[in-house]
């Protein structure tokens, strides 16, 4: 676990920047085991639930790239339904589809059909065929249908408006933990299986895209932090271990 967390300090700052500060954040984790899981697992019960209060807020650029993610998905639904059909029929995997796309297609029927999520949806489909849809906006901006000031305007726009319909930071980090195998199903103990661990956690972190690690990692650091001033209201905690401030990976 020391090699994955150093693994990942390195990816986020060059080796000049890597200083003890840094390493301090990561050598906490690992002193911290039993509190860093706690954490962990607190974090992801929000995550799994697409709670919309979160101790982080949502970036823009976060949320249009789920919105990337989300509308062609969609684009591809309704390409595939019948004319006069609902779409809805559409969003539900194939039996015939092999093991990673039924998989795909059926957390993404989840995802998109839920409570917190499916007025959100049906606005992307809207999007979508009114040709509003944020590969639409891209292609209008390559063939020079917009300036990159218009498009950028509109893409702010439906990023707010999405984000008013309740894509939140728990329902973002849901989707972007799923590209790298980390699900509901996946993170739970089992009777073979203990529960997802911070060593695991960290490392599949590792397959995103660098600012979708700080994004997942600095959500993570927030609940730890939250955690032991928990345990040490609670009494819970060894205040022999001394910690000053609160660090994040940028």
């Amino acid at each position: 676990m020391v090699c994955c967390a150093v693994t990942l300090c390195a990816h986020y700052i060059s080796a000049s920047e890597f200083n003890l500060a840094t390493y301090y954040v990561f050598s906490r984790i690992l002193q911290d085991n039993k509190f860093g899981n706690k954490a962990l697992r607190d974090m992801l019960g929000e995550v799994w639930t697409m709670n919309a209060r979160s101790l982080s807020e949502l970036e823009n650029r976060h949320a249009s790239g789920a919105l990337e993610i989300i509308d062609k998905h969609l684009r591809e639904v309704l390409d595939a339904t019948p004319p006069g059909a609902d779409w809805r029929r559409s969003l539900a995997p194939y039996d015939d589809d092999g093991e990673t796309l039924h998989s795909y297609y059926s957390m993404m029927q989840s995802f998109l059909t839920s409570s917190r999520l499916i007025r959100f949806t049906e606005k992307r489909v809207e999007a979508i065929k009114n040709d509003k849809g944020l590969h639409q906006l891209m292609q209008s901006l390559e063939d020079g249908d917009c300036t990159q000031e218009e498009c950028l305007t509109q893409l702010n726009e439906q990023v707010e408006e999405s984000k008013s319909m309740g894509l939140n930071f728990n329902a973002v980090a849901r989707l972007f933990l799923y590209d790298v195998g980390v699900t509901l199903e996946s993170s739970s103990a089992t009777k073979s299986r203990p529960p997802i661990n911070v060593a695991k956690f960290l490392n599949r972190c590792l397959g995103m895209p660098l600012s979708r690690q700080a994004m997942l990692t600095n959500h993570f650091l927030k609940w730890l932090e939250k955690e032991i001033k928990e345990a040490k209201r609670s009494g819970r905690y060894d205040v022999s271990f001394r910690h000053r401030g609160s660090y994040s990976i940028v």
